[in-house]
């Protein structure tokens, strides 16, 4: 099992922040492998050993209204269902999603009907989200979302075209 503890941030700036997450995540995946051996496609489950189960539908064009920083970017939206096969609670919001579109890290983008907190899930319950990412180009390219619990576990990959 990989050690993703990460230290105390409080007295870290926002942007800071938002760079050593970037940088725990690539060298989290660097020290416990890629884990890219075993991509699976948007749209098929998932199982971490732990017992969560994700699927992520197929990532779609997203409205924006004037919420994207480039021109040349645009945002893409993906469905993620969460499946708690645990003993006990889990808490949704462990579960962290890094997205690169074309090889490039996609940011999270807040669009309409998505949210930056999300619920508890008792055991043997499932529920599903919306996430959303901007691309940096207008074509079709390829993309590729890792998912991540708080628990050390390899990450699990999906791909496809966004």
């Amino acid at each position: 099992m990989c050690d993703t503890t990460t230290a105390d941030t409080h007295a870290v700036t926002p942007r800071a922040l938002g760079l050593t997450t970037v940088i725990a995540a690539v060298l989290a995946a660097a020290a416990c492998g890629s884990g890219g051996d075993d991509p699976k496609p948007f749209g098929q489950r998932q199982t971490f050993p732990s017992g969560i189960t994700v699927e992520i539908t197929q990532p779609q064009p997203a409205k924006t209204e004037g919420v994207l920083p480039e021109p040349d970017t645009r945002a893409v939206v993906a469905e993620i269902t969460v499946v708690n096969n645990r003993q006990e609670v889990y808490d949704t919001n462990q579960l962290q999603t890094i997205a690169t579109a074309d090889g490039r890290v996609a940011n999270g983008v807040l669009i309409e009907g998505t949210s930056l907190t999300r619920p508890s899930l008792p055991a043997g319950q499932k529920v599903t989200y919306k996430e959303a990412w901007m691309v940096p180009t207008r074509q079709s390219v390829p993309f590729r979302l890792q998912v991540s619990t708080s628990f050390g576990e390899r990450p699990l990959f999906f791909e496809g075209e966004a």
